[in-house]
């Protein structure tokens, strides 16, 4: 074990009108590429969190705030998401544009920043400086904030004396190399603020899916009992993913998925994508279904998604409140019956009044172990043994089919292979058998693999 110095953490909110760079650098700070970044008015609508090192004495937290709109919609959501951020932040950096100057959009940022009354060190960042070091900075000064920066974020420059001002405004000294003797100079073992490393906690990351418009930040401030995510009857709200950390698990709410054929700009094309990429990052997916429209052809093709990619399986059922009871049991004959939909776990409730959402987390951890879980060989074919003799397998093309013994060859998700005395093995068998297995050995909330193999005879052998 290692001892490991504590590390100080500077929190930097972004701001400014939209399409000004905000998320190039959200996305050069996180180094990483969180936020969506495209030359189109608001790609970024929430406030997106990313935390990351910026050198070996300190850690940066950023926040992407929404782009602020002029009559837009969205404004009471954006401003009141990033003043909220503001309030957390150490720094703030307020983004213009250096390739078209300041507009009076930016002035109305500025103006509403000075109208908070926050006291936080502010930064004018001047984005899109391919040759920062000659810029002209007087026209900026009309911002009224002393500390002018131009950089370019899409090319990493200029972002070094930006961050070592924005360090020692807060008292924080920025790091230099040439400091640096050797590693006792570093690690002092005699600080105390020495700490044993200790061993890291895995955290099961849950992701909240499902087609746009269907309640999934609505649910997930639900769970977290707090407004992260923008919350709207507009279809397509929420653009980028946002990952919000607890302290035994990571949600991840996604945008929405749209049909292939509605997905006309490319900024719908990149969420879209975004939705695939959490779906892969999770260990399980909340589907989440609005059981006012019953269950469609677009929630089965995103129920395949999460089937195909082997992750935990959870609906969440969301608006039962609205729905009489008869209509609510045809929903659940409905997934019950459906190959989409059976292997998935199912919670009713409602995410705008929150009943029932503290089931979730519980069966999101229900359906993380049972697809981590693993069956003895001997009490796999004591099952098989069973069923065996209940129901047989029928012949194909007029040969008896044998089945000999079935084991399990991984998990996450659960993959059995089964021998059998030939290949091929009547498609509505195997799902039978999934089906039994599935119910039978408790396997809830997770898609499994099974296919049959032709075992080798001792005479094919020799």
């Amino acid at each position: 074990m290692s001892a490991v110095t504590a590390k100080n953490l500077l929190n930097i909110v972004i701001i400014g009108r939209p399409n000004v760079g905000k998320s190039s650098l959200f996305n050069r700070l996180a180094k990483r590429r969180v936020a969506i970044v495209h030359d189109e008015p608001g790609v970024t609508r929430d406030c997106i969190h990313a935390t990351a090192s910026w050198d070996p004495l300190t850690d940066v937290r950023v926040v992407d705030t929404g782009g602020v709109f002029q009559g837009s919609t969205y404004d009471p959501y954006i401003l009141a998401g990033a003043e909220k951020e503001i309030q957390d932040a150490d720094v703030i950096f307020v983004v213009v544009d250096g390739q078209v100057g300041v507009l009076p959009l930016d002035l109305k940022v500025r103006d509403w920043l000075f109208k908070l009354g926050s006291n936080k060190p502010l930064f004018t960042v001047v984005n899109k400086c391919e040759s920062y070091e000659t810029v002209d900075t007087y026209p900026y000064q009309k911002m009224g904030i002393s500390g002018i920066y131009p950089i370019s974020a899409a090319h990493n420059r200029g972002l070094e004396p930006l961050m070592d001002a924005a360090l020692l405004s807060v008292g924080i000294t920025p790091f230099d190399p040439e400091s640096i003797v050797d590693e006792d100079d570093f690690f002092d073992p005699l600080e105390p603020v020495v700490q044993e490393e200790s061993p890291k906690v895995f955290k099961p990351k849950i992701a909240v899916i499902g087609r746009p418009n269907v309640g999934k930040s609505t649910l997930l401030n639900s769970i977290i009992q707090e407004e992260r995510a923008l919350v709207s009857d507009l279809i397509g709200t929420t653009r980028d993913a946002i990952y919000v950390e607890e302290e035994d698990c990571i949600w991840i709410d996604t945008a929405g998925v749209r049909k292939k054929h509605r997905e006309s700009t490319v900024i719908e094309k990149f969420a879209a994508m975004r939705t695939q990429e959490a779906i892969d990052a999770a260990d399980v997916c909340i589907l989440c279904l609005d059981v006012t429209q019953g269950v469609t052809e677009h929630d089965r093709r995103i129920a395949e998604l999460v089937i195909e990619s082997g992750k935990g399986a959870v609906a969440f059922l969301n608006k039962w409140d609205q729905v009489k009871a008869i209509r609510m049991e045809h929903v659940m004959q409905a997934i019950r019956q459906d190959p989409s939909l059976n292997c998935f776990l199912p919670v009713i409730g409602s995410a705008k009044t929150g009943r029932n959402v503290d089931q979730l987390k519980s069966a999101c951890l229900t359906s993380y172990e049972s697809r981590k879980r693993r069956i003895p060989t001997a009490e796999l074919n004591k099952w098989l043994k069973d069923l065996l003799a209940y129901q047989s397998p029928p012949s194909v093309k007029g040969k008896a089919t044998r089945i000999s013994y079935m084991t399990q060859v991984s998990t996450a998700p659960p993959s059995f292979v089964v021998f059998c005395n030939q290949e091929d093995v009547v498609p509505s068998y195997l799902r039978y058998l999934e089906n039994r297995f599935r119910s039978e050995m408790g396997f809830v909330g997770t898609p499994i693999r099974m296919r049959t193999k032709k075992r080798t005879s001792w005479i094919d052998r020799k």
